[in-house]
């Protein structure tokens, strides 16, 4: 079978371990451990030697940071691209309903049949997003996703939460795009590869159930700033690129300003993170970054290539302590806040643990300042 298996994790085991033993429990014996790959996306080094002794012939992917579910989502499925041309990726919160006979015929990116905890519950068969209006939605139907690609408002994208690619369509793209972080990656995604003129597709043999234990929908600084915020900042830069920036302006001051409105009725302190996620989406670079970044043919595992050593960065206080032959031990102190920057707990930075995905360095700077 040509395919590998990419699984997001950060930090929950019990998730992940019931992720992994839905796709013990159905594979085939033709399907090897060694085809499938676990991103630990800046989890606690407890609970990525406790997955590592559990699974040692998997391929463990170690990133000393959870910078966000894009990069996370980069790393495995490019890791895994070494081994495989085809990719089915998972949250950690999924469980597979049953084994795919294997990925689509031809090179896409495809969604598949996401359930709600409850297989006779559908959650989506793909999606489809209204950029004039910012806003995107779940298909639960065949039709709804297919009849999208026709449809003069709507366009089909294909959600996070599990989906197949193929090498030919990621490399194409260069993957997600990191500089949106976390929510409406997918979008973009999805977007750039039909411009790119890549194929979406539904895959309606590949099921699986999405047990919807991510990210709190209680943290106003996720669903107001950061969704409101990449919302905006995606559908401007792709209208623009159309000619279409002036309707959308119109269009999206007025879903804004209802929203403002209505939060600022209701809830009064979230209203001041819906007028700043506004304003941040004109501070976003509209130009896509250049992603075009040379990457290695074969991508080995983190256990060898160990990235966290080779690129971390040396501090002052890493620099003095070499000068000082004499002193051989180091401060204890600086070991608490090395691991304090590495590994922060989803509680305090509001993760997605479902997803992996946490605040970037820019976007906690960004809540301390929404704060104020």
């Amino acid at each position: 079978m040509k395919f590998a298996i990419v699984i997001l994790t950060y930090n929950q085991i019990e998730q992940t371990v019931d992720c992994i033993k839905s796709i013990q429990a159905v594979k085939t014996r033709e399907f090897p451990d060694k085809q499938i790959f676990v991103v630990h996306n800046g989890s606690d080094p407890a609970v990525v030697a406790d997955l590592r002794h559990r699974y040692p012939r998997f391929h463990h992917v170690v990133l000393n940071e959870n910078e966000s579910f894009a990069a996370g989502a980069n790393a495995g499925i490019r890791a895994a691209f070494s081994l495989q041309p085809w990719v089915l990726f998972l949250t950690q919160d999924t469980t597979l309903v049953h084994f795919p006979k294997g990925p689509p015929f031809e090179p896409c990116l495809a969604a598949v049949k996401i359930y709600k905890r409850k297989v006779e519950v559908m959650n989506s068969m793909g999606g489809a997003c209204d950029l004039d209006m910012a806003k995107h939605y779940y298909c639960t139907k065949a039709d709804h996703f297919w009849n999208s690609f026709e449809n003069a408002i709507l366009q089909p994208y294909v959600p996070r939460t599990a989906f197949w690619i193929h090498q030919q369509a990621f490399e194409k793209v260069n993957g997600f795009d990191e500089t949106i972080g976390s929510i409406w990656e997918d979008v973009d995604l999805s977007i750039r590869l039909r411009e790119d003129g890549e194929m979406l597709q539904l895959d309606e043999a590949t099921e699986v159930i999405h047990h919807r234990k991510g990210f709190s929908r209680r943290d106003p600084f996720m669903t107001r700033f950061l969704y409101n915020r990449n919302r905006f900042w995606v559908s401007r830069r792709k209208l623009r690129n159309r000619g279409q920036s002036i309707m959308f302006e119109f269009g999206i001051f007025n879903e804004w300003f209802w929203l403002w409105l209505g939060t600022l009725l209701k809830k009064p302190k979230e209203a001041s993170l819906i007028w700043k996620a506004y304003r941040a989406s004109f501070k976003r670079p509209l130009d896509p970054p250049n992603l075009a970044l040379e990457v290695p043919e074969k991508l080995k595992p983190a256990a060898e290539a160990k990235p966290a050593e080779a690129e971390k960065p040396e501090t002052k206080k890493e620099t003095r302590a070499s000068e000082k032959k004499s002193d051989k031990k180091s401060d204890p102190k600086d070991k608490v806040e090395k691991k304090k920057v590495e590994v922060a707990p989803a509680e305090a930075t509001g993760a997605t643990a479902s997803t992996g995905a946490t605040l970037t360095a820019t976007e906690k700077e960004e809540r301390t300042k929404t704060k104020a």
